[in-house]
Formats: structure tokens, C-alpha cells, sequence
């Protein structure tokens, strides 16, 4: 299986903002390296966290990522686009 077909099934949502757990994650057994590391502040329940994710080159990355709102993107709390 390719990287780039995986990449989007990941992890798809966090359910809950305390104690969070992946929901949906990939069902393969790959090897991958993860970086635990603490938020800066609370997210809110239904919140997707933007993960990095490793291509081989930028185009892997463009098509992994087409058609989603990036970090900074969407709707801020005024309902005016944040990026």
C-alpha cells in the first residue's frame, strides 16, 4: 500500500477534549514513528488535531491534503475565514 493512500486514515477525529484517543485510526499494523507531545491549551470536543504526515516528495503531500482546511484555515468565532 502506498504512503500517500494511507495518510488521510491516520487518525481521523478526537472525540472528546479530555483524554482524547484517535478515533478511526488506521487498522494496518505499519511501522511508524509518532511524537507524543502537550498542547498548549484545551481543544475542543470534535476538534481534528493537523498532524504532520512524511511523503516522499511535495506532490504525495498535495494530494493527501486536497480539499482540507489546513491549520489557521476554516471559520474563526466571528464566522470570518481565519487564513
Amino acid at each position: 500500500m502506498l504512503a500517500r493512500k494511507i495518510c488521510s486514515l491516520v487518525a481521523s477525529v478526537a472525540a472528546h477534549a479530555i483524554d482524547a484517543v484517535a478515533v478511526l485510526a488506521a487498522l494496518d499494523i505499519l511501522q511508524v514513528d509518532v511524537a507524543v507531545v502537550a498542547l498548549e491549551r484545551g481543544v475542543a470536543g470534535g476538534m481534528t488535531i493537523l498532524a504532520a504526515r512524511e511523503g516522499e516528495d511535495f506532490e504525495d503531500l498535495k494530494e493527501c491534503f486536497a480539499g482540507s482546511v489546513g491549520v489557521g484555515g476554516g471559520l474563526g468565532p466571528s464566522g470570518r475565514a481565519n487564513g
